[in-house]
């Protein structure tokens, strides 16, 4: 039998060593009497760590240096297992205030229990769901070394549910000041309303596929299916919503999630172009992009990449319209991004479709007179498609050499009466 036993059952107080192996869950009677007849220094020793006389000094606040005295020893003989035992037999208040005291005096012990025990182990679970629900955030400062809390989010954490029962603005307090971001969010009940909502309306989620399923048929009753669903299309719906927000701000982790789930990918949304000019995301899943989408770009103008503008072309995933087919070509050609061969195939590969109609208002009458002057002499291209864009820049040459020209391209441009009869001409 320990120290501990032979106190409770004999008048007077023994001499005992420090090596006898304590009794951590020893019942223990007339506890205050105990305490009475120990002083620090017994306390200070091994052989006294037990759990009801813990919550007995944790419970009495003018015990307070006896219990710093256990804590000592807790300290000095790193007696893991005493804080796990601790851990599942205090009642809510000894436990509450045992776990902030000793992981404010042991800011390593976190760290320890990470290490000793296993992803998902039960004992580390509760260990790191008590330091969430009862230790303040300066200590967890303290704690936090070598980004601590979120590896073990990270490694552990499957869903809401393990922050049920904790304040829901302390956890993303938390959240937010160590940049931790929840892989999942699991799905809403009404157990985990709370923790479920203030998470996503404070946007500490990583953007994932189960993580938009679960937001789009939780909070908007969206069912989805991930082969026939254009996330981004219903997101786009919602842009009063934190969702929307938080996509807008992330559309680089948005398109590389999009590629791993092989969403759909809308061609024609305005997010488009964000998404293809991310510095995020490697030009073969841009590519990839591109080619697994739906839709056709709306303006190639705003695309930086000159790889990606080829592409684009090459795929046909532009819309038939002025700024692609017009301005768009005149651009990159002047800039070298593609060739006058290659903008004379683009632009045939329309064969009979026409350019969608657009005012150029923005433009002066030299700059629309440029523009002219370089489609006149694409030689190659089409006499139908040339119409086609000639007819949308209202052309009327009047003073351009046209010495350069093949006979055959002027006699289009006379027959079309693109050419005024001016002197000059």
């Amino acid at each position: 039998p320990s120290f501990l036993f032979y106190l409770v059952c004999t008048p007077c107080t023994p001499m005992f060593s420090a090596d006898d192996d304590p009794e951590y869950l020893r019942p223990l009677l007339q506890i205050e009497n105990v305490v009475n007849r120990l002083d620090s220094k017994s306390l200070a020793k091994r052989s006294a760590l037990n759990v009801s006389l813990l919550e007995f000094l944790v419970v009495h606040n003018k015990y307070e240096e006896k219990l710093d005295s256990v804590y000592e020893c807790i300290l000095r003989h790193q007696e893991i297992q005493f804080v796990i035992e601790a851990m599942n037999n205090l009642k809510d208040g000894a436990l509450q205030k045992f776990f902030k005291d000793i992981n404010t005096k042991w800011t390593e012990l976190a760290s320890i229990i990470n290490q000793q025990y296993d992803n998902g182990e039960k004992e580390k679970i509760l260990f790191f769901y008590y330091l969430f629900k009862y230790v303040d955030i300066e200590t967890l400062e303290v704690i936090n070394q070598s980004n601590l809390l979120c590896g073990f989010i990270d490694e552990n954490v499957f869903d809401v549910n393990f922050f049920i029962g904790i304040d829901s603005y302390k956890v993303c307090d938390i959240m937010k000041k160590f940049g931790i971001l929840l892989n999942s969010l699991g799905e809403k009940n009404e157990e985990n309303q709370n923790i479920y909502e203030e998470i996503y309306k404070q946007n500490l989620y990583k953007i994932t596929e189960s993580n938009l399923n679960s937001i789009l048929n939780s909070q908007y009753d969206i069912r989805t299916d991930s082969n026939s669903t254009d996330y981004l299309k219903e997101i786009c719906k919602k842009v009063n919503e934190p969702l929307y927000g938080y996509i807008a701000e992330n559309l680089d982790l948005y398109a590389i999630t999009s590629l791993k789930a092989k969403w759909i990918f809308n061609m024609s949304e305005v997010y488009a172009s964000d998404v293809l000019n991310s510095s995020q995301i490697d030009i073969s899943e841009k590519k990839a992009l591109i080619v697994s989408g739906t839709g056709e770009l709306c303006d190639i103008l705003n695309i930086r990449d000159a790889e990606l503008i080829l592409e684009l072309y090459q795929s046909k995933k532009l819309k038939i319209n002025a700024q692609n087919y017009i301005l768009g070509i005149e651009e990159n050609v002047v800039h070298n991004i593609m060739s006058q061969e290659e903008a004379e195939n683009y632009l045939n590969d329309l064969e009979d479709k026409k350019i969608e109609t657009t005012a150029f208002d923005n433009l002066t009458k030299d700059e629309i007179r440029k523009i002219q002057l370089f489609f006149i002499q694409l030689e190659n291209v089409k006499e139908s498609v040339l119409k086609d864009i000639l007819l949308q820049l209202k052309c009327c040459i009047d003073d351009f050499n046209l010495s350069n020209l093949s006979f055959k391209r002027m006699q289009f441009l006379i027959e079309q009466k693109y050419i005024s009869m001016s002197e000059e001409n």
